[in-house]
């Protein structure tokens, strides 16, 4: 996969052509863990832009067929059949992550969905440092990921439940990794108060890479608080905690103009991170238009998400 240029260096990056497949192995398997599994650090690579746009901390608001990347009870405000679809890109737009989702009621209790992402990275470069401090590229990084994930939510009184399945897959440097996952959310609203609470990857997800080695991801715990300051102005609170990292706390904010224009603002892991985040929202009659910015650890990113109403 690496074309090693011919110079004066060749025998030294041929003798560390194994040492270099390795590394980029390892470093595509971080990038996977973001991609893949995008709930274990916050940054949300798959998750749409009505979460996005207030920095993750969605856990208690009910986003219907865009909730189950992080809360599945979420899915309960769906009304009868929704389509939704999200585009965005990093890395200079070498990497693209596309999202699709329909959701459907079937009672006034029960709602299911199937979400459906999928993640292209292309030629990111990869270099090796030489002994002279100049950096020489070697290649590029190409992985192709999707995902799949079916959610159920149950509605009693004001009180949602929700569980998913989901399945990853990942080709990274001609090795692909499989994993399955269950996740389980609970979403209660009262007046203007809203709590949410969700266990993403339950007794952790097993990946199988075709080399023969198995990783174990842990699970994720969210937390979440959302409050009605205004009619129209709802702030919202956030915290993610997982075995192996320090726990992580999302704020957001959302301001609504006649149910038809809303503005969304939103800081991942704060104090801690420079991910700020934005985003406006349109509301029509048949269809709804987000778009949303970040300054995330990945560059400057934009997304957009489209959703269809139908009647069934």
């Amino acid at each position: 996969m690496f074309d090693v240029a011919q110079n004066e260096e060749e025998g030294f990056l041929g003798g560390g052509n194994m040492l270099i497949k390795t590394l980029s192995f390892w470093g595509m398997m971080v990038i996977w863990s973001f991609g893949v599994a995008p709930d274990l650090n916050g940054l949300g690579l798959y998750s749409p832009v009505s979460s996005f746009v207030v920095g993750e901390a969605s856990t208690a608001v009910a986003l219907g067929v865009d909730s189950p990347y992080k809360n599945p009870a979420g899915l309960s405000s769906v009304q009868d059949v929704v389509f939704t679809t999200t585009a965005s890109t990093y890395f200079d737009q070498n990497m693209s992550v596309y999202a699709l989702g329909v959701a459907k009621r079937l009672t006034p209790a029960i709602c299911v969905g199937f979400a459906l992402p999928y993640q292209s990275i292309s030629d990111i470069p990869q270099t090796v440092e030489l002994s002279d401090g100049h950096g020489l590229q070697t290649g590029s990084f190409q992985d192709n990921t999707v995902a799949c994930k079916g959610i159920l939510s149950y509605t009693t009184h004001k009180l949602s439940m929700g569980v998913g399945f989901g399945y990853d897959q990942a080709s990274i440097l001609g090795i692909t990794g499989q994993g399955f996952g269950i996740d389980l959310g609970v979403l209660a609203e009262s007046g203007d108060v809203s709590i949410g609470s969700a266990i993403q990857n339950l007794g952790g997800k097993l990946v199988r890479w075709s080399s023969g080695q198995t990783d174990t991801i842990d699970p994720v715990y969210h937390v979440g608080l959302g409050c009605h300051v205004l009619s129209n102005f709802q702030v919202l609170l956030d915290t993610s905690m997982e075995k192996k990292s320090a726990s992580m706390v999302n704020i957001g904010c959302i301001y609504g103009f006649h149910k038809v224009l809303s503005l969304s603002f939103g800081w991942v892991n704060v104090g801690r991170s420079p991910d700020l985040r934005a985003g406006m929202k349109v509301n029509l009659p048949d269809f709804s238009l987000e778009y949303g910015c970040s300054t995330m650890a990945l560059g400057t990113t934009q997304r957009l998400g489209l959703s269809w109403f139908f009647d069934s």
